[in-house]
C-alpha cells in the first residue's frame, strides 16, 4: 500500500527535479489535518498500540484514537495535512509518526496531541550539510593518499544531496524504528533515511552509512539481539550492528520488493513482501528459509501473537498465523476481504486493520 502510495509522490518529484532553489514550505505542512466524521472510513495506512491504547495514522493527517479495543476512535490534534504512512511508540505517551513531504511528528501525551518535529526542508539541509562534511573530510583528488572509489561516492553523495535540496520536500518517509527511547531512525524514498540520538531534537542523515549505491527505496527496519535490519524494492536486504552504525548489504533470497521485516520471539527475523513472498533467518541473515504463505498477494504488515509466533496479513485482506518455530503458515481470511497496510493487536486479542476502507476491528481472531 505504502509503495503504490509512494510511486505518485515519485511523479511529484520527478516533475520537481531540476529547480534552482529550494521551494518553500507547502501549505499542506503548515495546515492542521481537518476534523471531520468520515475520519473512520478514510484510508489508513498503519497502526499500533500505545500501552492499551490503539492509534492509527493515515491520510490527509488523519491521526485515530481507541481506548475501547478498536471499537470507538476519535481523532487527534495533528498539526499537517500530508498523509502519515508509520506510526510506533516509544513507551505509552511518547511517539513518532512519518508521512509524505519528509514529515516526522512527535507526541508526549498518548497521540492526543502532535508535533512537527521534521519535514523534508529540514532533511534535505541536513542531507546536505552531511554530504559537503564528508567530502570535505577527504583529501584532495590529486594527492597520495586518496581514495578515488571514496571521492566517487562522496562527490555522487554530494550531488544527490544538493539535487534534494533543489527538489523541495517531495519525498516520502515510508517507516520508522526507534531501537529505545532516545536512538531512532526515519527513512523512505531514494536511501533517505535519518537518525536520531535524542529522541528527536536533533537529526543527523545516516544515507552515507547505508550501501545502497542505486539509492532504491527503503520500506522497513527491525532489530533482533544482535543485528538491526533494513529493507527495500528489488529486494534489498541490508545488516547493520544492533547499534546501527553501518548498513551492509547480504544476499537476499528474492528479488522482489520487501514491504516489511518482524523479528521473533526465538530471535528469528521476518522479511516479507511482494507476491505472498516471506522468508526467515534463524542465524542473523546469513541463510534464510522460504515460508509457505499460501498466498500469492504482497504481505503488507504483520503482528506480534502472545505464543511468540506471528499474524501476517496481506494487502487483500488474508490473515496468516504462524507458530514461533515453523515455516508454515495457516491461512485465516478476514471477512470480508479488505485491502489492509497495517495490523495490530488489541488489548483484548483481537486483530485491527489499518486500510484503504479505514481503521475496523477483523473478524478472524488469532
Amino acid at each position: 500500500m505504502k509503495h503504490l502510495l509512494l510511486a505518485a509522490a515519485c511523479v511529484l518529484a520527478a516533475g520537481a527535479a531540476g529547480a534552482a532553489d529550494a521551494p518553500a514550505r507547502p501549505a499542506v505542512l503548515e495546515r492542521p489535518a481537518m476534523k471531520t466524521s468520515r475520519a473512520t472510513q478514510m484510508a489508513a495506512l498503519a497502526i499500533t498500540r500505545a500501552g492499551d491504547r490503539l492509534v492509527s495514522v493515515g491520510e490527509a493527517g488523519v491521526v485515530l484514537l481507541s481506548d475501547d479495543n478498536g471499537h470507538h476512535w476519535r481523532q487527534a490534534d495533528v498539526p499537517v495535512t500530508v498523509s502519515l504512512t508509520d506510526v510506533q511508540f516509544t513507551d505509552a505517551r511518547t511517539g513518532y509518526a512519518t508521512g509524505h513531504m519528509g514529515v516526522v511528528l512527535k507526541t508526549t501525551d498518548g497521540g492526543e496531541h502532535w508535533t512537527r518535529i521534521m519535514d523534508g526542508v529540514m532533511a534535505a539541509e541536513l542531507s546536505l550539510q552531511r554530504a559537503e562534511a564528508v567530502r570535505a573530510a577527504l583529501p584532495a583528488d590529486d594527492t597520495p593518499d586518496a581514495d578515488p572509489q571514496a571521492i566517487k561516492r562522496a562527490d555522487k553523495g554530494l550531488r544527490d544531496a544538493r539535487l534534494l535540496v533543489a527538489d523541495g520536500p517531495d519525498k516520502p518517509f515510508l517507516g520508522l524504528h526507534f531501537i529505545d527511547a532516545d536512538n531512532g531512525f526515519v527513512f523512505g524514498a531514494y536511501n533517505l533515511i535519518l537518525r536520531t540520538r535524542d529522541g528527536g531534537t536533533t537529526w543527523t542523515s545516516w544515507s552515507d552509512r547505508v550501501t545502497n549505491p542505486r539509492g532504491l527505496h527503503l520500506y522497513a527496519m527491525a532489530g533482533t539481539a544482535d543485528h538491526l535490519f533494513l529493507a527495500g524494492e528489488q529486494g534489498l536486504l541490508l545488516r547493520a550492528d544492533r547499534h546501527g552504525d553501518r548498513f551492509e548489504p547480504i544476499d537476499s533470497p528474492y528479488k522482489g520488493s520487501y514491504f516489511g521485516l518482524a523479528s521473533t520471539a526465538r530471535s528469528d527475523i521476518v522479511a516479507f513482501g511482494l507476491r505472498g513472498n516471506a522468508f526467515r533467518s534463524s542465524n542473523d541473515g546469513d541463510d534464510w528459509q522460504k515460508i509457505d504463505t499460501g498466498v500469492n498477494a504482497s504481505l503488507s504488515s504483520a503482528a506480534h501473537l502472545p505464543d511468540g509466533g506471528l499474524l501476517l496479513v496481506s494487502q487483500r485482506g488474508d490473515l496468516l498465523k504462524g507458530a514461533p518455530a515453523q515455516s508454515t503458515f495457516k491461512l485465516e481470511r478476514a471477512s470480508p476481504p479488505r485491502p489492509i497496510a497495517g495490523l495490530v493487536l488489541a488489548p483484548d486479542g483481537t486483530p485491527v486493520a489499518a486500510s484503504l476502507a479505514g481503521v475496523q476491528r477483523l473478524d478472524a481472531k488469532p
